[in-house]
């Protein structure tokens, strides 16, 4: 059966720890392909620092190194905020509902996912695998009680049946954050080695390339 894995964000910029974790949690799944769907008008945080031009221009960049990782834009080409549940139901329009759709997400912000524009239905499109580490546990998410929401930890049950499943995915800790690295590149100082070990080469020749992130605090 096929497979198809999905990972939202802003990708502010897109970094190894957008890259790798999701990279290591889809390949222990056995996903041939993740998509990357960059937000263009994300609800539950403040406006994108680089426009959707530029993010778009450093995802195709850094995923040119990551064969099973593909750019989807529909949420760039959709007006308005960028809910998941919208795109979500847009890919089921495209893929039909049998295939099993499994949507990476972080544990800090499966935290918060009962904050989530409809968040209740989400299992009713695609199976949610979050991504634990060490550094970000798992807390406060007495929404799991409601019987509406199914963990397994048989990767199986992901592959068949096509959504519906929490799923939780030990990788690989990483310290890297998108705010810390525009605090870094809006400093005046030389961080070069420093970014090489959060950010693709080709991100880091198109941000100096296009000024971004100049003066950021």
């Amino acid at each position: 059966m096929q497979l198809l894995g999905i990972f939202g964000g802003t990708f502010d910029p897109i970094h190894f720890g957008h890259l790798n974790p999701v990279r290591e949690a889809a390949k222990s799944l056995g996903l041939k392909q993740v998509r990357f769907i960059p937000a263009a008008n994300p609800p539950h945080r403040s406006k994108p620092v680089a426009d959707s031009h530029n993010r778009l221009a450093m995802i195709r960049l850094a995923l040119k190194d990551y064969p099973e990782f593909k750019i989807d834009k529909r949420e760039l080409n959709r007006t308005g905020s960028s809910y998941t549940i919208n795109t979500l139901e847009s890919l089921r329009k495209e893929f039909g509902n049998n295939i099993p759709i499994m949507m990476f997400v972080g544990a800090d912000v499966f935290n918060e996912f009962n904050t989530w524009h409809q968040w209740q239905q989400i299992p009713d499109f695609v199976h949610i695998v979050v991504m634990t580490r060490p550094d970000h546990p798992v807390v406060g998410t007495s929404f799991l009680e409601n019987p509406n929401w199914k963990i397994s930890q048989n990767v199986d049950d992901l592959h068949s049946q096509p959504h519906g499943l929490v799923f939780f995915q030990d990788v690989t800790p990483t310290n890297i954050s998108a705010t810390k690295i525009r605090s870094l590149l809006g400093k005046k100082m030389n961080v070069d080695t420093r970014l090489s070990q959060v950010l693709p080469a080709s991100v880091i020749e198109y941000i100096k390339l296009n000024n971004l992130y100049v003066n950021h605090p």
